[in-house]
């Protein structure tokens, strides 16, 4: 039955039926887009904090040094400077006892990117073999440290920092020793393959 004036309640249903089938299509693409954003985003940061301790380095003509530490919650990690000047560079006994200072407070990924950690998923492949030696799912490998040291002439630490996002995304924070530079890789999943971003 339809009027002149108005709309029957078959098309309404119809019209109601069709938005809830468009909302259901689109929160799926929103949410894909915010994870991969989040991860994007925490990579960047953590590139961003190893690219300040490169210039705390030279500004301070010391060492300087982030240590990423696990604990029952995932990983955190703070921002050191080689308080001894004996030239023997960032050492956990030196950070624990304090004579490598902090010199920012401890911070988490997920503090300020929700859902994303520090992890490397077990069916993805690390970067390098460097990286694939240190064996299992380490999501921190400098070497045989969880720290990334960078010295005052701008030289750091070679490793890898991964990270994970709520939906099993990958990204990795790669730092490059003999030149310090930091680079930011994706994990394109299709090609199997990690990416440049």
């Amino acid at each position: 039955m339809h009027t002149s004036r108005g709309t029957t309640f078959v098309e309404v249903l119809l019209v109601a039926g069709l938005l809830v089938t468009l909302v259901g299509l689109s929160v799926p693409m929103l949410t894909t887009g915010l994870d991969a954003t989040q991860l994007r985003g925490a990579a960047r940061y953590v590139a961003s904090r190893i690219q300040l301790a490169r210039a705390q380095a030279a500004r301070q003509g010391a060492a300087v040094g982030i240590w990423f530490v696990e604990d029952a919650e995932g990983y955190w990690f703070r921002t050191y400077v080689d308080g001894n000047g004996n030239g023997n560079g960032m050492r956990h006994a030196d950070m624990v006892r304090g004579i490598d200072m902090a010199i920012d407070d401890a911070s988490r990924v997920g503090d300020r990117f929700p859902g994303v950690r520090i992890a490397l998923g077990p069916a993805v492949p690390p970067i390098n073999e460097r990286d694939a030696a240190g064996g299992g799912a380490d999501p921190v490998r400098f070497g045989g440290s969880d720290i990334v040291s960078v010295s005052p002439l701008g030289t750091a630490t070679s490793g890898t920092v991964y990270l994970r996002s709520q939906t099993g995304r990958q990204a990795a924070v790669r730092v490059l020793g003999i030149s310090g530079r930091v680079r930011v890789l994706v994990f394109d999943v299709d090609e199997s393959r990690w990416r440049a971003r």
